[in-house]
């Protein structure tokens, strides 16, 4: 895969009063930019799936709420749009909507780019240990959306490769394609190319022979959730690899906020998974006979035991993830820091 440009991609920025950002539909054919100037552009936006990831919609959502106090009257006309907002925003525990809302009138701009600087500072911390695991020459498997498209920010696993190539390691990423979305293949792959990382497409079900011949030095995958015994919840076809991982005695590392990690599910049974939504078919072109039944799931769960290190901004946890995250969850806020744009 030809690199485009040695630099990380930023989906999102705020742009001549409006919210200028990646239309994810249009990859990897195009890198192709679009503009956000109202509420119902955001909501058009996250409707037809322009933007995806939990955290880049929560970003999305923010912004909107700036664009909700600029261009609605104030009154029923503004509380509208923000319920509206509301209603899109997905599940998160740092619900960045509110954190801008809260700033109060003529405020919200400055919350919103608060927001996203913070977020890029926690998937740096998380990436820079992520990074760290690499060797200085060697290939890394991955799976998945976990880059800047994925989390708004900097990415996790994919950002701890970008981080690992921009240290000077010689990283050459496999990147698993994803079905069924091809979030692999169409978005990581993608940011690895954009970022001058050597890159290799792999199909979902290469990963057990890549690591048998290919000398994988490690399998670092995001995980959109964790249980209080390390159980993770990923993209569909991350306990496969797991599994594969294991028996080729590859080291397998899951990446994700503490936020994330929810003490309350003592396993991952209790950790809810995506689906198709009704009538939504992939592969996206195909022309499905009626009455033709499709397994709907879009993410699964790994057990921990299965998981050399769980990664959070903190550093490594390792097993027994019961005291390693309980430990975990009572250290003190992360001290976020800034750093110019890479």
């Amino acid at each position: 895969m030809r690199p485009i440009a040695p630099r990380p991609l930023r989906p999102l920025r705020w742009e001549d009063d409006g919210l200028v950002y990646v239309d994810q539909r249009r990859l990897p054919g195009e890198l192709v930019w679009a503009r956000a100037m109202s509420v119902p552009d955001v909501l058009a936006a996250l409707g037809a799936k322009a933007v995806a990831g939990t955290r880049h919609r929560d970003l999305f959502t923010a912004f909107g709420a700036v664009l909700a106090r600029r261009t609605c009257a104030p009154g029923g006309a503004f509380d509208d749009a923000v319920a509206a907002l509301r209603a899109a925003s997905p599940p998160s525990e740092s619900a960045s909507i509110e954190r801008v809302l809260a700033a109060g009138s003529g405020n919200e701009l400055a919350a919103a780019l608060d927001v996203v600087a913070d977020n890029i500072a926690l998937d740096r911390a998380i990436a820079e240990h992520g990074s760290a695991l690499l060797p200085a020459d060697g290939a890394v498997l991955t799976i998945g959306s976990s880059g800047a498209l994925s989390t708004g920010g900097w990415g996790t696993a994919a950002g701890a490769i970008l981080t690992a190539h921009a240290a000077g390691k010689r990283v050459h990423a496999y990147v698993s394609e994803t079905r069924p979305l091809t979030t692999g293949l169409r978005l990581t792959a993608f940011e690895c190319q954009h970022a001058g990382v050597r890159c290799t497409v792999v199909p979902d079900g290469a990963a057990a022979v890549l690591m048998r011949t290919q000398r994988i030095a490690a399998v670092l995958v995001a995980a959109t959730g964790a249980a209080a015994n390390g159980d993770v919840r990923g993209e569909l076809g991350t306990y496969a690899l797991a599994i594969a991982a294991a028996h080729h005695r590859v080291p397998f590392y899951a990446l994700l906020p503490r936020a994330a990690i929810d003490r309350s599910a003592q396993t991952g049974d209790a950790l809810p998974l995506a689906s198709l939504a009704p009538g939504q078919r992939w592969p996206p072109s195909a022309d499905d006979p009626p009455g033709r039944e499709i397994f709907a799931a879009l993410e699964d769960r790994t057990p921990g035991n299965l998981i050399a290190g769980i990664i959070t901004e903190y550093g490594v946890a390792r097993p027994p993830y019961d005291d390693a995250l309980a430990s975990l969850a009572t250290r003190p806020a992360f001290a976020l820091v800034r750093r110019a744009p890479a």
